[in-house]
Protein backbone atom coordinates (compact mmCIF):
# COMPACT_ATOMS: atom_id res chain seq x y z
CA UNK A 1 0.00 0.00 0.00
CA UNK A 2 1.31 3.66 -0.76
CA UNK A 3 2.19 5.87 2.05
CA UNK A 4 -0.64 9.12 1.91
CA UNK A 5 0.17 12.48 0.58
CA UNK A 6 2.19 14.45 2.49
CA UNK A 7 1.44 18.41 2.60
CA UNK A 8 3.94 20.45 0.81
CA UNK A 9 3.40 23.32 4.07
CA UNK A 10 0.75 23.92 6.82
CA UNK A 11 -0.59 27.22 7.73
CA UNK A 12 -2.50 28.02 10.98
CA UNK A 13 -2.90 24.04 11.43
CA UNK A 14 -3.89 23.67 7.68
CA UNK A 15 -2.50 21.22 5.29
CA UNK A 16 -1.85 22.58 1.82
CA UNK A 17 -1.34 19.27 -0.47
CA UNK A 18 0.42 19.95 -3.62
CA UNK A 19 -0.09 17.31 -6.38
CA UNK A 20 -2.83 15.01 -8.54
CA UNK A 21 -6.35 15.20 -6.64
CA UNK A 22 -6.15 11.63 -7.23
CA UNK A 23 -4.61 11.32 -3.93
CA UNK A 24 -7.42 13.37 -2.19
CA UNK A 25 -8.81 10.26 -0.50
CA UNK A 26 -6.30 9.34 0.91
CA UNK A 27 -6.08 11.77 3.17
CA UNK A 28 -9.41 12.16 4.44
CA UNK A 29 -10.40 11.02 7.66
CA UNK A 30 -13.71 8.34 7.24
CA UNK A 31 -15.87 10.19 9.53
CA UNK A 32 -18.12 12.10 7.02
CA UNK A 33 -21.74 11.90 6.92
CA UNK A 34 -21.89 12.75 3.31
CA UNK A 35 -19.67 14.78 1.08
CA UNK A 36 -21.43 17.34 -0.91
CA UNK A 37 -19.31 18.89 -3.73
CA UNK A 38 -19.95 22.76 -4.91
CA UNK A 39 -18.78 23.48 -8.36
CA UNK A 40 -19.73 26.23 -10.63
CA UNK A 41 -20.61 25.58 -14.61
CA UNK A 42 -16.74 25.51 -15.68
CA UNK A 43 -15.31 23.18 -13.20
CA UNK A 44 -18.58 21.23 -13.57
CA UNK A 45 -17.64 20.75 -17.00
CA UNK A 46 -13.62 20.20 -16.94
CA UNK A 47 -12.61 19.39 -13.68
CA UNK A 48 -15.48 17.33 -12.11
CA UNK A 49 -14.46 14.42 -13.76
CA UNK A 50 -11.28 14.21 -12.33
CA UNK A 51 -13.47 13.69 -8.63
CA UNK A 52 -16.31 11.52 -9.74
CA UNK A 53 -13.81 8.04 -10.11
CA UNK A 54 -12.74 9.24 -6.74
CA UNK A 55 -13.35 6.78 -4.04
CA UNK A 56 -15.44 8.96 -1.12
CA UNK A 57 -15.81 8.21 2.28
CA UNK A 58 -19.27 8.36 2.32
CA UNK A 59 -22.14 9.15 -0.53
CA UNK A 60 -21.43 12.33 -2.51
CA UNK A 61 -23.85 14.36 -3.83
CA UNK A 62 -23.10 17.61 -6.39
CA UNK A 63 -24.15 20.99 -6.04
CA UNK A 64 -23.82 23.27 -9.59
CA UNK A 65 -23.64 27.10 -9.27
CA UNK A 66 -23.34 30.09 -11.47
CA UNK A 67 -19.69 30.83 -12.68
CA UNK A 68 -18.54 34.27 -12.34
CA UNK A 69 -18.29 36.98 -9.47
CA UNK A 70 -22.00 37.73 -10.28
CA UNK A 71 -22.72 34.77 -8.85
CA UNK A 72 -21.09 35.61 -5.61
CA UNK A 73 -23.98 36.73 -3.36
CA UNK A 74 -26.17 35.69 -0.88
CA UNK A 75 -29.23 34.69 -3.46
CA UNK A 76 -26.27 31.82 -4.79
CA UNK A 77 -25.82 30.93 -0.87
CA UNK A 78 -29.40 30.48 -0.23
CA UNK A 79 -29.20 28.23 -3.44
CA UNK A 80 -25.98 26.14 -1.72
CA UNK A 81 -27.80 26.21 1.93
CA UNK A 82 -31.17 24.73 0.30
CA UNK A 83 -29.24 22.27 -1.83
CA UNK A 84 -27.07 21.08 1.52
CA UNK A 85 -30.14 20.61 3.29
CA UNK A 86 -32.75 18.91 0.38
CA UNK A 87 -29.22 16.79 -0.20
CA UNK A 88 -29.72 15.69 3.79
CA UNK A 89 -26.21 17.41 5.30
CA UNK A 90 -25.72 17.32 8.63
CA UNK A 91 -23.28 18.66 11.37
CA UNK A 92 -20.96 15.73 10.28
CA UNK A 93 -20.79 16.29 6.64
CA UNK A 94 -17.93 17.98 4.39
CA UNK A 95 -18.35 20.27 1.43
CA UNK A 96 -15.66 20.18 -1.14
CA UNK A 97 -15.20 23.25 -2.59
CA UNK A 98 -13.69 22.65 -6.61
CA UNK A 99 -13.19 25.92 -8.25
CA UNK A 100 -11.23 29.33 -8.24
CA UNK A 101 -11.75 32.13 -6.06
CA UNK A 102 -15.61 32.61 -6.20
CA UNK A 103 -16.05 28.86 -5.41
CA UNK A 104 -13.77 28.91 -2.54
CA UNK A 105 -15.01 32.17 -1.30
CA UNK A 106 -18.67 31.41 -1.23
CA UNK A 107 -18.59 27.65 -0.38
CA UNK A 108 -16.49 28.17 2.49
CA UNK A 109 -19.22 30.74 3.71
CA UNK A 110 -21.58 28.42 3.13
CA UNK A 111 -19.97 25.58 5.09
CA UNK A 112 -19.20 27.90 7.99
CA UNK A 113 -22.72 29.20 8.76
CA UNK A 114 -24.74 25.93 7.72
CA UNK A 115 -25.99 24.47 10.84
CA UNK A 116 -23.70 26.95 12.77
CA UNK A 117 -20.35 25.65 10.57
CA UNK A 118 -19.81 22.21 9.29
CA UNK A 119 -16.73 21.09 8.06
CA UNK A 120 -15.02 21.73 4.35
CA UNK A 121 -12.26 21.90 2.04
CA UNK A 122 -10.65 23.53 -0.72
CA UNK A 123 -9.30 22.35 -4.29
CA UNK A 124 -8.40 25.29 -6.23
CA UNK A 125 -8.44 25.17 -9.96
CA UNK A 126 -7.23 28.83 -10.81
CA UNK A 127 -4.01 30.79 -10.14
CA UNK A 128 -6.27 32.77 -8.41
CA UNK A 129 -7.15 30.37 -6.12
CA UNK A 130 -4.03 28.49 -5.50
CA UNK A 131 -2.58 31.30 -4.51
CA UNK A 132 -4.56 33.44 -2.58
CA UNK A 133 -8.48 32.93 -2.54
CA UNK A 134 -8.24 29.31 -1.16
CA UNK A 135 -5.29 30.10 1.45
CA UNK A 136 -5.72 31.83 4.73
CA UNK A 137 -9.57 30.81 5.57
CA UNK A 138 -11.07 34.10 4.69
CA UNK A 139 -14.65 33.55 2.59
CA UNK A 140 -17.39 35.93 1.92
CA UNK A 141 -19.51 36.96 -0.69
CA UNK A 142 -20.67 40.08 -1.83
CA UNK A 143 -23.56 42.74 -1.01
CA UNK A 144 -24.76 44.75 -4.10
CA UNK A 145 -21.69 45.08 -5.72
CA UNK A 146 -19.20 45.42 -2.90
CA UNK A 147 -16.78 43.18 -2.83
CA UNK A 148 -16.82 40.66 0.09
CA UNK A 149 -18.66 42.64 2.76
CA UNK A 150 -20.07 39.39 4.38
CA UNK A 151 -17.88 36.70 5.12
CA UNK A 152 -16.22 35.15 7.70
CA UNK A 153 -12.66 34.04 9.17
CA UNK A 154 -12.92 30.08 9.20
CA UNK A 155 -10.31 27.26 8.47
CA UNK A 156 -10.81 24.51 5.61
CA UNK A 157 -9.93 21.06 6.51
CA UNK A 158 -7.16 21.47 3.49
CA UNK A 159 -6.41 23.03 0.99
CA UNK A 160 -5.10 21.01 -1.98
CA UNK A 161 -3.83 22.40 -5.05
CA UNK A 162 -3.17 20.26 -8.67
CA UNK A 163 -1.64 22.41 -11.12
CA UNK A 164 -2.90 20.17 -14.09
CA UNK A 165 -6.63 21.66 -13.35
CA UNK A 166 -5.01 25.18 -15.18
CA UNK A 167 -4.47 23.35 -18.92
CA UNK A 168 -8.40 23.24 -18.46
CA UNK A 169 -8.40 27.91 -18.04
CA UNK A 170 -8.26 29.93 -20.85
CA UNK A 171 -5.24 32.14 -21.16
CA UNK A 172 -6.77 35.11 -20.15
CA UNK A 173 -7.86 33.80 -16.70
CA UNK A 174 -4.90 32.16 -16.01
CA UNK A 175 -3.35 35.84 -16.76
CA UNK A 176 -6.11 37.17 -14.36
CA UNK A 177 -4.52 35.13 -11.51
CA UNK A 178 -1.10 35.89 -12.26
CA UNK A 179 -1.54 39.44 -10.84
CA UNK A 180 -2.01 37.87 -7.48
CA UNK A 181 1.53 36.40 -8.21
CA UNK A 182 2.49 39.96 -9.03
CA UNK A 183 1.40 41.19 -5.86
CA UNK A 184 3.05 38.69 -3.65
CA UNK A 185 6.19 39.91 -4.84
CA UNK A 186 5.67 43.33 -4.39
CA UNK A 187 4.99 42.64 -1.21
CA UNK A 188 6.83 39.62 -0.06
CA UNK A 189 9.51 38.21 -2.42
CA UNK A 190 10.63 40.43 -5.71
CA UNK A 191 11.77 37.11 -6.75
CA UNK A 192 8.33 35.96 -7.96
CA UNK A 193 8.10 38.87 -10.47
CA UNK A 194 11.40 37.46 -12.15
CA UNK A 195 9.45 34.30 -12.50
CA UNK A 196 6.76 36.19 -14.57
CA UNK A 197 6.80 36.62 -18.12
CA UNK A 198 4.37 36.60 -21.10
CA UNK A 199 4.79 33.14 -22.20
CA UNK A 200 2.09 31.24 -20.51
CA UNK A 201 3.21 28.11 -21.98
CA UNK A 202 7.10 28.49 -20.20
CA UNK A 203 6.22 29.19 -16.70
CA UNK A 204 7.56 27.05 -14.05
CA UNK A 205 4.20 26.43 -12.73
CA UNK A 206 5.19 24.08 -9.97
CA UNK A 207 7.62 26.29 -8.42
CA UNK A 208 5.96 30.02 -9.13
CA UNK A 209 2.57 28.84 -7.36
CA UNK A 210 4.63 27.06 -4.40
CA UNK A 211 6.89 30.61 -4.13
CA UNK A 212 3.85 32.57 -3.84
CA UNK A 213 1.45 30.54 -1.56
CA UNK A 214 4.67 30.48 0.69
CA UNK A 215 4.55 34.29 0.85
CA UNK A 216 0.33 33.93 1.97
CA UNK A 217 1.94 31.67 4.61
CA UNK A 218 3.74 34.69 5.59
CA UNK A 219 1.21 36.87 6.11
CA UNK A 220 -1.27 34.60 7.18
CA UNK A 221 0.62 33.13 9.98
CA UNK A 222 1.78 36.37 11.36
CA UNK A 223 -1.78 38.10 10.96
CA UNK A 224 -4.59 35.49 10.75
CA UNK A 225 -7.24 37.72 11.47
CA UNK A 226 -5.78 41.10 9.61
CA UNK A 227 -5.80 42.64 12.44
CA UNK A 228 -1.86 44.39 11.05
CA UNK A 229 0.31 43.17 8.70
CA UNK A 230 -1.55 41.17 7.19
CA UNK A 231 -3.16 44.29 5.48
CA UNK A 232 -0.02 44.07 3.04
CA UNK A 233 -1.91 41.81 1.05
CA UNK A 234 -4.27 44.49 0.12
CA UNK A 235 -1.67 46.41 -2.13
CA UNK A 236 -3.79 47.22 -5.26
CA UNK A 237 -7.03 45.93 -4.24
CA UNK A 238 -7.94 49.13 -2.76
CA UNK A 239 -8.52 50.82 -6.43
CA UNK A 240 -8.92 47.49 -7.85
CA UNK A 241 -11.65 46.95 -6.06
CA UNK A 242 -13.19 49.86 -6.56
CA UNK A 243 -12.84 49.13 -9.95
CA UNK A 244 -14.38 46.15 -10.32
CA UNK A 245 -17.64 47.04 -8.21
CA UNK A 246 -18.34 50.10 -11.11
CA UNK A 247 -17.17 47.14 -13.77
CA UNK A 248 -20.13 45.12 -12.29
CA UNK A 249 -22.49 47.78 -11.94
CA UNK A 250 -21.99 49.11 -15.47
CA UNK A 251 -21.24 45.64 -17.28
CA UNK A 252 -17.30 46.40 -18.45
CA UNK A 253 -15.64 43.02 -18.65
CA UNK A 254 -12.90 43.30 -16.10
CA UNK A 255 -11.88 40.15 -13.98
CA UNK A 256 -10.26 40.62 -10.68
CA UNK A 257 -7.32 40.17 -11.59
CA UNK A 258 -7.04 42.65 -14.27
CA UNK A 259 -8.75 45.11 -11.80
CA UNK A 260 -5.87 44.42 -8.92
CA UNK A 261 -3.88 44.81 -11.63
CA UNK A 262 -4.64 47.95 -12.50
CA UNK A 263 -5.01 48.95 -8.66
CA UNK A 264 -1.43 48.43 -8.28
CA UNK A 265 -0.44 50.49 -11.63
CA UNK A 266 -2.17 53.18 -9.42
CA UNK A 267 -1.06 52.47 -5.77
CA UNK A 268 2.33 52.43 -6.77
CA UNK A 269 2.07 55.80 -7.94
CA UNK A 270 0.76 56.41 -4.86
CA UNK A 271 3.58 54.44 -2.83
CA UNK A 272 5.94 56.40 -4.35
CA UNK A 273 4.48 59.82 -2.78
CA UNK A 274 3.50 58.70 0.05
CA UNK A 275 5.72 55.85 1.32
CA UNK A 276 8.67 56.82 -1.31
CA UNK A 277 8.84 53.59 -3.19
CA UNK A 278 11.89 54.63 -5.64
CA UNK A 279 11.05 55.13 -9.23
CA UNK A 280 13.32 51.92 -9.99
CA UNK A 281 10.44 50.01 -8.13
CA UNK A 282 7.37 51.62 -9.76
CA UNK A 283 8.68 50.85 -13.28
CA UNK A 284 9.42 47.39 -12.05
CA UNK A 285 6.26 46.67 -11.15
CA UNK A 286 4.27 48.38 -14.56
CA UNK A 287 7.26 46.12 -16.58
CA UNK A 288 5.48 42.99 -14.44
CA UNK A 289 1.72 43.68 -15.44
CA UNK A 290 2.25 44.85 -18.78
CA UNK A 291 3.93 41.73 -19.53
CA UNK A 292 1.37 39.77 -18.24
CA UNK A 293 -1.58 42.65 -19.29
CA UNK A 294 -0.06 44.11 -22.53
CA UNK A 295 -3.81 45.64 -23.78
CA UNK A 296 -5.43 46.05 -20.22
CA UNK A 297 -7.24 49.34 -20.36
CA UNK A 298 -9.07 51.47 -17.53
CA UNK A 299 -13.27 51.28 -17.74
CA UNK A 300 -13.87 54.98 -18.20
CA UNK A 301 -14.73 55.64 -14.54
CA UNK A 302 -15.21 59.47 -12.97
CA UNK A 303 -13.10 60.57 -10.96
CA UNK A 304 -16.19 61.17 -8.25
CA UNK A 305 -17.64 57.85 -8.86
CA UNK A 306 -14.01 56.05 -7.78
CA UNK A 307 -13.71 58.01 -4.64
CA UNK A 308 -17.21 57.02 -3.91
CA UNK A 309 -16.22 53.85 -4.11
CA UNK A 310 -12.85 53.99 -2.59
CA UNK A 311 -14.73 55.29 0.22
CA UNK A 312 -16.80 52.05 1.10
CA UNK A 313 -14.04 50.20 1.21
CA UNK A 314 -14.36 47.74 3.65
CA UNK A 315 -11.54 47.81 5.14
CA UNK A 316 -12.49 51.44 6.42
CA UNK A 317 -12.20 52.67 9.82
CA UNK A 318 -13.93 56.09 11.29
CA UNK A 319 -14.49 57.06 7.99
CA UNK A 320 -11.16 56.68 6.63
CA UNK A 321 -10.12 54.13 3.77
CA UNK A 322 -6.61 52.79 4.48
CA UNK A 323 -4.23 52.09 1.97
CA UNK A 324 -1.81 48.98 1.75
CA UNK A 325 1.27 49.95 -0.14
CA UNK A 326 4.86 49.47 -0.51
CA UNK A 327 8.04 51.36 0.44
CA UNK A 328 10.35 49.27 -1.70
CA UNK A 329 9.85 45.95 -3.38
CA UNK A 330 9.37 42.99 -0.74
CA UNK A 331 8.77 45.75 2.33
CA UNK A 332 5.42 46.35 2.41
CA UNK A 333 4.11 50.04 4.23
CA UNK A 334 0.43 49.74 5.86
CA UNK A 335 -1.98 52.06 7.05
CA UNK A 336 -1.46 54.84 4.70
CA UNK A 337 -4.45 57.65 4.53
CA UNK A 338 -3.94 59.27 1.03
CA UNK A 339 -5.85 62.71 0.29
CA UNK A 340 -8.70 62.41 -2.67
CA UNK A 341 -6.57 64.74 -4.62
CA UNK A 342 -3.55 62.43 -4.89
CA UNK A 343 -5.95 59.88 -6.22
CA UNK A 344 -7.04 61.51 -8.70
CA UNK A 345 -3.97 62.57 -10.28
CA UNK A 346 -3.48 58.73 -10.46
CA UNK A 347 -6.32 58.37 -12.76
CA UNK A 348 -3.27 57.79 -15.73
CA UNK A 349 -2.29 54.39 -13.91
CA UNK A 350 -3.46 53.02 -17.24
CA UNK A 351 -0.78 54.81 -19.21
Amino acid sequence: MNAPPTPAMTINDVPVYFGDVAGLPDVLSNDYSSVHILADAQTMQFCAPALRSLSWPAPAHWIAMHAGEEAKNLDTCLMVWRQLTDQGADRHSLVVNLGGGVVTDLGGFCAATYLRGIRFLHISTSVLGMVDAAIGGKHGVDLDGLKNYVGVFASPQLVWIDPAFLKTLPDRHVRNGLAEVIKHGCVGDPDLLAMIHGDLSGMAWDDLLLQSVQVKKQFVEADPAERGIRAALNFGHTIGHALETFALETGYDLLHGEAVALGMLAESQIAREVAGLPDAAVDRINTAVRQVFPELGTPAIPPEVLLELIGKDKKRRSGHVHFALISALGVPSIGHQVAPDLIRRMLSYDS
